[in-house]
C-alpha cells in the first residue's frame, strides 16, 4: 500500500510545465483562472499513458493508479495524502483539476478526478486527506453533491475560518492582517502581496495599503520630494466604491527586482467570494490618478502581459490630477474656500473653492464624478495654474456635491495682456444631471452680477397636496388641494443657476449658430505667434478682443459667440 505502488504522481507543488516518466506516462500541467469563479485558480494535470489499457494493467497492477502528493517532483515528493486505485478501464484517470483561492495560492480546496468515460468526481481536499485512499468502484459515493462553483466559496470560508477584512478610508496602521508575498512567474518582473484577515474583524486602512518604503507620506504631500521617483499612493476619492466593504482579501501588485524601479504598484484587487472583484489601475507616472477598470486574465502569463501594458501607459503619462469635487487639500493641490472679503456675510447661496497646483507646466487631468473631462472628445491639454469650482447651498446651508460652475485658470504664459474673458468657464448641461459641460464667455463684471442673482434663488418651492384623512380631523376638507412649502432639491437649484448663467451670454440679434468670429479692420488682433496659442485659444481671445471693443458706458456685455462641450467619459 506504499506510495511506490502507484504509477502516476500528481505533485501539488508543480503548477506548470511537464513531468515525464520514460515508458510510463507524460503529465502536462497548466494553470488558469476558471470562468466559473474568477477569484480562484485551477491547476490542470493532463495524464497521457504510454501503454494502452489491458486486463494485465488494471486491478492488481498499479499502472493506472494515481497518487496525490504535496511535493514538487520525483525527488521532492513531500507527503502523499491520497491514492486512487483503478479497477476498470472506464475509470482510468485521464486528468486531475486542483482548485485554489487566489488569496490562498498554496492551499488546495477542491480536487476533481476526470475519468476516461468523462465523469468528474469532486472531492474536498480535507475529505481526501481524511480518506487517504479510494477504489474506483466506490468513488461516486464519496463525492460532494454541489457544483464546484457553489462549493469553492464554502471551502474557502472553512479554510479562513470565515474571517473578513474591512477596507477603511482612514489614516491608520493595519493590525492583525496577514501578508503573503508571492512571485509572478519566474522572470522576476512582478510580484504581489496578499492581505487576508488574521482576526474576526480586521481592518485594512487606505493609508497602509502599500507595504513597501516607496509609499508616499500622505500627511506631507511634499511634491518637490515625492516626484523625484515614482511612488505609491491612491487618493481615497478613487476608492469610495470599496469603502467599509467586508472582503475576503486584497491583492496589491508591484514591480519586482528585474523591473526598475522596484516596488512600484500598478494594480490593486479587492476580492470577495467567487466573482466579486474590484480592480483599480494606476493611470499616470506619479500615482495621482487611478481608475476602477476590469482586466481579465486566464493565467499568470496574461496577468504579467497586462501589468506590462499598464506600466508602460502609466509611465508615459505625466499629469497632475485635479479632483473637482474635493473641498480639502489633496495630492499636490491646495484647496481653499474663497469668500468675498468686502462682503463677508454674503455667499450664503453658494461656496467657491480654488484648486491651486504645486506643479507647474504639467498637463492637467480633470476628474469629476470619477470620470475624465474631455474637450470635444479629446484630452484636456490646456496648461492650468488652477481652477475654481462653485457649489450651491440649500436652505439649511448644506453644500451640493456637484458644482454648477467651473472656471479653469490658464497658465499666465498663455494669457494676453487683457485676461478679463480668457479664463474658461463651464456650466453643466443638463444642470440637474450633468453629463456635458458647455463653455461660456463672460466678463468678470457680468459673472459677478449673475452670481448675485444666483444668491437670491429661492431655496423653497410650493407644491399642491391633497388633504389626507388625518388632516381632515384638523378642520381641513378631505381631498382638497392645499399649498405646501418644501425645500428645493440640488438638481432643481443647479438648473436655475445654470439657466441664469446661460442667459447671460445670449445677446438678441446674433445668430444661434454663429460662424468663426472675424475682426473688422482697425480692431485689435490676436498676438498668436507671440503667445504660441492653439486654435481654440485664438478663438476665445479674439472674442475677448471684440468684446473689449464693445464697452459702452463702462458696462461690458457677454456675447454668445463660441460654444463647445466637454463630455464626461470613462
Amino acid at each position: 500500500m506504499g506510495a511506490a505502488e502507484s504509477s502516476v504522481y500528481v505533485y501539488l507543488g508543480q503548477k506548470d510545465g511537464t513531468d515525464r516518466v520514460k515508458g510510463v506516462y507524460t503529465l502536462k500541467v497548466s494553470r488558469i483562472t476558471p470562468k466559473i469563479c474568477k477569484n480562484f485558480e485551477r491547476v490542470h494535470y493532463r495524464i497521457n499513458y504510454n501503454k494502452k489499457p489491458s486486463r494485465d494493467l488494471i486491478g492488481r497492477n498499479p499502472y493506472y493508479n494515481v497518487s496525490i502528493c504535496s511535493g514538487t517532483d520525483y525527488y521532492n515528493k513531500g507527503n502523499c495524502i491520497f491514492r486512487y486505485y483503478c479497477t476498470c478501464e472506464k475509470k482510468i484517470i485521464r486528468a486531475v483539476n486542483v482548485y485554489y483561492s487566489s488569496l490562498l495560492p498554496n492551499d488546495p480546496l477542491i480536487i476533481v478526478f476526470i475519468t476516461k468515460d468523462f465523469h468528474g468526481y469532486r472531492f474536498t481536499y480535507s475529505n481526501l486527506k481524511t480518506r487517504s485512499y479510494a477504489y474506483s468502484y466506490d468513488f461516486i459515493t464519496q463525492t460532494f453533491r454541489k457544483s464546484v462553483k457553489e462549493q469553492l466559496p464554502l471551502e474557502y470560508n472553512n479554510k479562513s475560518g470565515g474571517k473578513k477584512i474591512t477596507f477603511i478610508l482612514e489614516k491608520k496602521t493595519n493590525t492583525s492582517v496577514n501578508k503573503d508575498r508571492q512571485p509572478i512567474l519566474k522572470d522576476n518582473k512582478f510580484k504581489k502581496t496578499i492581505y487576508t484577515s488574521g482576526c474576526s474583524q480586521c481592518k485594512v486602512y487606505y493609508s497602509d495599503l502599500f507595504e513597501y518604503n516607496t509609499q508616499i507620506d500622505i500627511d506631507k504631500f511634499d511634491c518637490s520630494k515625492e516626484f523625484t521617483v515614482p511612488k505609491n499612493f491612491i487618493d481615497s476619492y478613487f476608492l469610495k466604491h470599496v469603502e467599509n466593504k467586508a472582503l475576503d482579501g486584497i491583492i496589491v501588485y508591484y514591480t519586482a527586482s528585474a523591473n526598475r524601479p522596484e516596488n512600484v504598484s500598478y494594480l490593486v484587487e479587492f476580492i470577495d467570494s467567487c466573482n466579486d472583484k474590484s480592480q483599480y489601475v494606476r493611470k499616470d507616472k506619479f500615482s495621482t490618478y487611478w481608475v476602477k477598470e476590469e482586466h481579465n486574465y486566464k493565467n499568470e502569463n496574461e496577468l504579467s502581459k497586462n501589468l506590462d501594458q499598464i506600466k508602460k501607459k502609466a509611465d508615459e503619462n505625466d499629469v497632475l490630477t485635479y479632483i473637482i469635487e474635493k473641498k480639502e487639500k489633496y495630492f499636490c493641490v491646495e484647496v481653499k474656500n474663497i469668500t468675498d472679503n468686502k462682503k463677508p456675510n454674503t455667499q450664503d447661496g453658494f461656496s467657491k473653492y480654488s484648486h491651486t497646483s504645486k506643479r507647474k507646466g504639467v498637463k492637467p487631468n480633470i476628474v469629476l464624478n470619477l470620470q475624465i473631462l474631455k474637450q470635444d472628445g479629446k484630452e484636456f491639454t490646456h496648461q492650468l495654474e488652477g481652477l475654481e469650482a462653485y457649489f450651491l447651498k440649500d436652505k439649511e446651508k448644506k453644500e451640493d456635491d456637484t458644482p454648477f460652475l467651473i472656471v479653469f485658470q490658464q497658465a499666465s504664459s498663455l494669457k494676453p495682456p487683457d485676461t478679463s474673458t480668457v479664463d474658461m468657464m463651464y456650466i453643466s448641461k443638463p444642470c440637474e444631471d450633468p453629463r456635458e459641460w458647455k463653455l461660456i464667455v463672460l466678463t468678470e463684471e457680468v459673472l459677478k452680477e449673475r452670481l448675485e442673482q444666483i444668491e437670491k434663488i429661492p431655496r423653497e418651492k410650493t407644491i399642491k397636496e391633497k388633504v389626507t384623512e388625518k388632516e381632515k380631523d384638523k378642520g381641513k376638507e378631505r381631498g382638497k388641494e392645499i399649498g405646501k412649502t418644501v425645500p428645493k432639491t440640488f438638481k432643481e437649484l443647479r438648473k436655475e443657476a445654470c439657466d441664469i448663467l446661460e442667459k447671460a451670454v445670449t445677446v438678441p440679434g446674433f445668430p444661434s449658430k454663429p460662424g468663426p468670429p472675424t475682426v473688422p479692420p482697425g480692431k485689435p488682433k490676436v498676438p498668436d505667434e507671440e503667445y504660441g496659442l492653439t486654435l481654440s485659444q485664438k478663438i476665445v481671445i479674439t472674442i475677448g478682443a471684440v468684446l473689449a471693443s464693445s464697452v459702452v458706458g463702462g458696462i461690458s456685455y457677454g456675447v454668445y459667440w463660441y460654444q463647445t462641450t466637454i463630455k464626461l467619459l470613462t
